[in-house]
């Protein structure tokens, strides 16, 4: 997969740095990277947009293969260590149509530090979710990232089983400045905060934007002076896997290029919606997309 939606080198510094998990998703017994950092930062890329993973692989064929696709991706890798753990993998369902996913303990992602040779403090906006967050040593790497003052701390708060406290959600949410959620994460965060309302949750979050995906209905941008709504193009749904990675990765690639918020708000709900006519996590994205913010 070849980006080509911009024109920045690709030995630019990252603009982006997305942390967290490396996977492969067990689709049917089939391996097919992901880990939502690792496709955004992929999506972020045919934006144009220079982006580097802070993450960890296993010295397996596994790590090897993700490797190799985030090269070809385009994605700096400076920062991907090896590790004597294997390389992430999650065993995915489809069920109604919306992926159901058991992660494996025990691999690489939950043990990433960072190397003595880190550069990315360049970066204007820091991608991360909760998942990742689950080890001591990955909540520290995570710190120091943060503590490089990136303009925008984007979370995708991708609420899996299993993988999150109620403490957790708290935590992330109050280190975020951008809050990325589908209708059910939503549900769960609204209860763990008392916050009826987004409205709500972005005023006394000291947030400065929430995004809401709501599967084939759109999406819906909250900024404390206004709200915007789009509608996703109608679509035959082949994958649903990675949809809200793409619109994610839209989101993080209109903020840095300072595109209009009614603007970036469509082409993410274009770009998720583009996602699901492809079989697996990654896509190639219509040419007019990644050029959207060109």
């Amino acid at each position: 997969m070849n980006a080509n939606g911009g024109s920045e080198a690709a030995d630019a510094s990252p603009q982006i740095i997305s942390f967290g998990e490396i996977v492969f998703d067990m689709i049917e017994g089939t391996p097919h990277l992901g880990g939502a950092p690792l496709n955004v930062a992929c999506y972020i890329r045919q934006f144009g947009v220079c982006v580097g993973l802070v993450s960890a692989v296993g010295r397996d064929v596994l790590g090897e293969t993700a490797l190799r696709a985030l090269k070809a991706a385009d994605v700096n890798t400076s920062w991907v260590e090896s590790r004597p753990q294997p390389t992430g993998t999650v065993d995915v369902r489809v069920v109604d149509g919306d992926g159901e996913f058991t992660v494996v303990d025990g691999c690489a992602w939950e043990q990433i530090e960072l190397s003595d040779d880190f550069t990315g403090t360049g970066a204007a906006l820091l991608y991360f979710g909760a998942a990742a967050q689950k080890t001591a040593i990955n909540r520290a790497t995570f710190r120091s990232l943060c503590d490089l003052g990136p303009r925008h701390i984007l979370l995708d708060i991708n609420l899996r089983p299993g993988q999150y406290t109620p403490e957790l959600v708290v935590q992330v949410l109050n280190q975020a400045t951008i809050v990325k959620m589908n209708e059910k994460e939503w549900e769960i965060v609204r209860e763990l905060t008392s916050h009826n309302t987004l409205a709500e949750l972005l005023e006394n979050s000291g947030l400065d934007m929430i995004a809401l995906t709501r599967g084939s209905a759109g999406a819906v941008l909250y900024l404390p002076e206004k709200q915007y709504a789009a509608k996703g193009p109608k679509v035959r749904v082949v994958d649903p896997i990675g949809s809200g990675d793409a619109f994610t990765a839209a989101l993080a690639a209109g903020m840095i290029r300072g595109a209009a918020p009614e603007h970036i708000l469509q082409v993410a709900c274009e770009a998720g919606a583009a996602a699901v006519q492809g079989r697996g996590a990654l896509v190639d994205l219509p040419d007019d997309l990644r050029r959207a913010f060109a």
